[in-house]
């Protein structure tokens, strides 16, 4: 679902993430194993980070459309650090013939993307509205509602922030809603 199946490394010092990648590898072994899983990787504006040509579907048992992630794959002199995964909202409410809103994307993500992450890694710690949010918590909410939250995986730390801003009472279309999950090399002391 989030992280590769399967448990096989190639060395011992590396870690498998996201899409079955591996942290501490090259930008071309990466670029590669990316294109084969249909994501060509195409350079981004900050020095040695790269996005996907396309979004990453990703699909849940119970819902009928996909969410859809841009990713974005950060290296440094030892290789892949980080994987960062944005909601792209924009193109899932336009899919969504009218059907999807901000705020009902920000309480299926708020929800069902917290519950699939949890069933996969040990909670660490979290602030904010985080798998509590509901219409009804968003629509009357006076201000922004957000939600940082920590997962522990294998040697790796899973991060999600997602905040909803509710609309101005004069203009019902300026709700926003954003969400990120990241994942990155487990540091020492976590």
């Amino acid at each position: 679902m989030f992280a590769a199946v399967g448990t096989a490394q190639t060395k011992p010092d590396q870690v498998m993430t996201w899409n079955g990648l591996h942290f501490h590898d090259g930008e071309e072994a990466v670029k590669e194993q990316m294109a084969i899983a249909g994501l060509p990787l195409k350079a981004s504006e900050e020095k040695g980070s790269f996005r996907t040509e396309k979004d990453y579907e990703l699909r849940l048992a119970d819902l009928r459309i996909p969410f859809l992630f841009k990713p974005e794959l950060s290296f440094g002199p030892s290789g892949l650090e980080r994987v960062t995964l944005s909601l792209d909202v924009e193109k899932m409410v336009a899919d969504g013939a009218g059907k999807l809103d901000n705020l009902t994307l920000a309480v299926i993500a708020a929800q069902d993307l917290h519950n699939a992450i949890s069933s996969k890694y040990a909670a660490l710690d979290q602030s904010g509205a985080c798998n509590r949010a509901t219409v009804g918590s968003l629509m009357n909410s006076p201000g922004l509602v957000h939600c940082d939250e920590r997962w522990k995986g294998e040697s790796q730390t899973v991060t999600v922030s997602w905040s909803y801003v509710p609309p101005r009472p004069w203009n019902q279309n300026t709700s926003r809603f954003s969400y990120i999950l990241s994942y990155r090399l487990q540091t020492s002391g976590l």
